[in-house]
């Protein structure tokens, strides 16, 4: 290399690299004193920081014969050395620079699948921190050199691919370059974005073709491997791009966004695709944006992606693919949303196959999972045109069944009850986190029932009442609802029914004057007629029927004789004798809460207080119960 023609110099560079080596061996041997590690890093950190030897003790110290842990410190010190003395440097030596780190650049630093990965990342920084001080004004046949190196092979490909997205990073996303630079760098690699995706879609094609065809074949040797590392850095590159170049180049490559949809088929780039995929649509910018952005909803590729793939697998990697790729559906409802209401778009071709890849996921075990499918359904049911589409209506019966399961409390990481314990094991690291992601999953579902009750009232009235007669009548919900993997034990099934129960009825309470809810009220009744008559020994289950006949009661107003037998239920909760083998505590709470709803429906209904002197009565029976 240039800098060691002069062999004085050479001597001197090889011995203070000899006391670098020997710095780092002993800070990285596990059985060094504590005394000794300290004095190798305050003799290596000295180093960096005063000696003008520093960028050529690296450049020895990076031959690939030396121990990966030796080269990396070498890489280390040209940055630290361009970093900090930049500016200080004559113009040869800063030429000298360029051209060694070109050139280790143009031989690669080893095998694409053998070296390691701080290698490569430490070398793309160098790159990256020359460019970031050099950079059109002193180099301006950076992007033609670098173009130059990614034909000498993979490796190389590999790295410029790294130096690419470093590079934008710090210039878009980071942002750590002083203000007047970063803007100068910005506008140069703008003008560079058409050539560079045009280079991210050759790359990607080339090496998916290849991929995808002996993937077919089922061959893995190291060719097929190193085709799908290329690739994988290819996607990790457009990444850091497609979230705020011009959305022009989003309508010029189609078939580049086409074949990431296909890659999602793959495993092995799955969750790099459905990363860049999701990069694209959260993208800001205008309403406009997002609409142009509705071509994904063409991409059958997408909606086909979980078809191939058991989206039960207790995989972790397969399960961090699905949380991804349902965010990504997420997005496309958000952006098909505003477009309806800013720009008064259709409905998409294919709406229907979107539509059954969010039913998959409302179902699936995971809480985690089934709660981002509930907020895609909020973005669904909040819009008028989406939520009355015919895709909805058909859908709609399936989608009440979900969430009934879906309100049943299990899932604990502690416990082993149903499949969404292994699930939990994934992701919470106590029942205390899965605590709070149910409860935050059960706040949508009901706000998703809401939704649904206003534009579909009777069929979500109707198999709320076929939730409740299965359980007044002994049965679990395993006859109700289709394949559950919900622990289905009385409480559970008992605590989710009055979760149903409050949203839908309190909809229904609000629009009490509407035809819809009128031609319920016998179906209401009846069920009302039910929970009233609903005998059980279990304080914990007679609580949770005394909140269903709260949600009920609305329909007393369309048969007033009814309200004495509901206030005559409630009083015989006040003056519970349950003979159980359960701890006071829940006869206890049972009477409260009878109490609280007594005050509720006196203070909502007034004239409830001069029903046949009842309070009287019914305080003398509490008093001589108290006292006994």
């Amino acid at each position: 290399m240039d800098f060691f023609l002069d062999k004085n110099m050479e001597s001197e560079i090889m011995k203070v690299s000899a006391d670098v080596f020997s710095a780092v061996n002993l800070i990285m041997n596990p059985t060094t004193p504590e005394i000794e590690r300290r004095k190798a890093h305050e003799l290596l950190e000295h180093f960096k920081d005063t000696s003008p030897l520093c960028a050529k003790a690296g450049f020895f110290l990076i031959a690939r014969s030396n121990p990966p842990v030796i080269r990396r410190c070498g890489f280390q010190l040209i940055e630290n050395y361009v970093k900090l003395h930049w500016n200080n440097i004559n113009a040869d030596e800063k030429v000298c620079i360029k051209n060694n780190t070109m050139q280790i650049l143009a031989s690669g630093t080893g095998p694409v699948l053998e070296e390691v990965m701080y290698i490569k990342d430490a070398l793309s920084r160098v790159v990256v921190e020359l460019a970031k001080r050099e950079w059109p004004q002193n180099w301006a046949s950076l992007m033609e050199e670098l173009h130059n190196i990614c034909r000498l092979g993979d490796a190389q490909r590999e790295l410029v691919l790294l130096i690419f997205t470093r590079l934008t990073e710090d210039i878009v996303h980071f942002q750590n370059i002083p203000e007047k630079r970063r803007k100068e760098m910005y506008a140069v690699l703008s003008s560079h974005v058409p050539n560079l995706f045009t280079f991210f879609h050759e790359t990607l094609t080339e090496k998916s073709e290849k991929y995808i065809a002996k993937n077919q074949c089922k061959i893995t040797d190291s060719e097929t491997l190193t085709n799908c590392r290329i690739i994988q850095v290819t996607l990790e590159t457009l990444s850091v791009f497609v979230d705020w170049v011009p959305i022009l180049n989003f309508t010029e490559k189609r078939p580049l966004f086409s074949l990431l949809c296909k890659l999602l088929h793959y495993p092995d780039l799955c969750l790099h695709s459905a990363k860049c995929l999701l990069n694209i649509l959260e993208r800001k910018g205008k309403p406009s944006d997002r609409n142009v952005l509705l071509f994904f909803f063409e991409e059958i590729d997408i909606f086909n992606a979980i078809n191939n793939k058991n989206v039960r697998s207790l995989d972790a990697s397969s399960h961090l693919f699905f949380k991804e790729f349902l965010q990504c559906l997420l997005a496309l409802a958000s952006n098909l949303s505003t477009s309806i209401d800013q720009f008064a778009v259709g409905i998409p071709q294919n709406f229907s196959l979107y539509l059954n890849c969010v039913l998959v996921f409302t179902c699936h075990p995971s809480v985690v999972l089934s709660h981002l499918a509930q907020i895609i359904w909020l973005h669904i049911f909040r819009n008028a045109k989406l939520s009355t589409n015919e895709c909805i209506v058909e859908l709609v019966p399936t989608l009440l069944k979900y969430e009934a399961e879906k309100l049943i409390k299990c899932g604990y990481p502690s416990k082993d009850d149903c499949i969404s314990c292994n699930f939990s094991l994934l992701t919470f690291d106590s029942d205390e986190e899965f605590e709070i992601e149910f409860s935050k999953s059960r706040s949508d579902i009901l706000e998703n029932l809401r939704n649904i009750t206003k534009v579909y009232p009777k069929q979500t009235f109707s198999f709320g009442s076929l939730l409740l007669k299965s359980l007044v009548n002994g049965q679990d919900w395993k006859t109700v609802l289709d394949y559950p993997t919900a622990a289905l034990n009385a409480v559970s099934c008992w605590d989710a029914i009055v979760s149903y129960m409050d949203a839908s009825c309190g909809i229904l309470m609000k629009n009490i004057e509407t035809l819809e809810v009128k031609e319920l009220v016998n179906d209401g009744l009846e069920l009302l007629n039910l929970a009233l008559n609903f005998i059980c020994n279990d304080p914990v289950i007679l609580s949770f029927a005394l909140s269903c006949i709260s949600s009920l009661f609305f329909f007393i107003s369309f048969q007033p004789e009814q309200k004495l037998q509901v206030l005559e239920k409630i009083f015989s909760y006040l003056t519970c004798t349950v003979k159980t083998d359960c701890m006071d505590k829940d006869v206890m709470n049972l009477r409260r809460h009878a109490s609280a709803l007594l005050i509720k429906l006196c203070m909502n209904f007034p004239e409830l207080l001069c029903l046949n002197g009842i309070i009287y009565a019914t305080k003398c029976r509490l008093f001589f119960r108290m006292i006994s």
